[in-house]
């Protein structure tokens, strides 16, 4: 799912540093296609397409760092992203939305 606009601060440490430095995420990523039916949803602001994409191979197998993809700074992977992630995962299983003042 993508999404096309400024969205939300991420909750949790993380979250907090980017807000802080006035950095927020925006959704303009794309896919492209050459080919596709459209999706309905009734909303003006939701679009959907239904396409083939085709089916390529890698080129290399992917290094992981741990389970990172990016092996990063060994302190703020410890520090900030683990304790993040069992957050957000207990906020989830709680079915509780994850704090956003953190």
């Amino acid at each position: 799912m993508n999404s096309v606009g400024k969205l939300e601060f991420m909750p949790g440490k993380m979250g907090h540093m980017m807000a802080k430095a006035g950095f927020c995420m925006n959704g303009r990523s794309k896919i492209y296609a050459d080919n596709g039916v459209p999706i309905l949803s009734g909303k003006q602001e939701v679009i959907g397409y239904d396409t083939e994409i085709a089916p390529q191979r890698r080129k290399k197998d992917i290094q992981f760092y741990g389970n990172d993809l990016i092996k990063g700074n060994y302190l703020f992977r410890k520090l900030i992203l683990e304790p993040d992630v069992k957050a957000g995962i207990k906020c989830y299983r709680n079915h509780i939305s994850p704090n956003m003042k953190n």
